[in-house]
């Protein structure tokens, strides 16, 4: 089933690609954007790519910026500066270039439930993939 999700999400990206090019191409998933609430928190999974950014995290979002991360199970704790936002997620996938493979999945509400971005598929271990759950609404929240 998560390989005809990729595909489907694929064919999208390629249609796209036909316009006359006065335009930016569609990305995968739509462009449906959920609405981010001013601080909130959610689960992250970064999956491939030779990066330091590899792992599950809980991350907590404040004013823009990430505030706070918890490694989940034996994920090593990153730098605040490497955990992307939501918004950073979305930004990533607007700003990829021509030849950049993107995938997105996003929910009915629009929210990013996925993306996977090869940069460039002549060039090994480039890649970004992440998973994004458990989006919570922290505004107004102590925690």
């Amino acid at each position: 089933m998560r390989r005809l999700l990729c595909l489907l999400a694929v064919v999208p990206v390629l249609a796209a690609g036909c316009g006359d090019g006065s335009e930016p191409a569609a990305r995968a998933g739509g462009t449906q954007r959920a609405e981010l609430p001013a601080a909130y928190s959610f689960d992250l999974t970064s999956s491939c790519g030779e990066r330091s950014l590899i792992g599950s995290f809980r991350v907590w979002v404040e004013d823009g910026e990430v505030a706070k991360v918890e490694p989940v199970g034996r994920t090593p704790r990153p730098r605040l500066q490497d955990v992307p936002t939501i918004a950073d997620l979305e930004q990533l996938i607007e700003r990829a270039g021509p030849d950049a493979v993107v995938e997105v999945e996003r929910d009915d509400d629009g929210a990013l439930r996925s993306v996977s971005i090869d940069p460039r598929q002549d060039t090994i271990d480039d890649e970004q993939c992440y998973e994004v759950s458990g989006l919570r609404d922290r505004t107004g929240s102590a925690d």
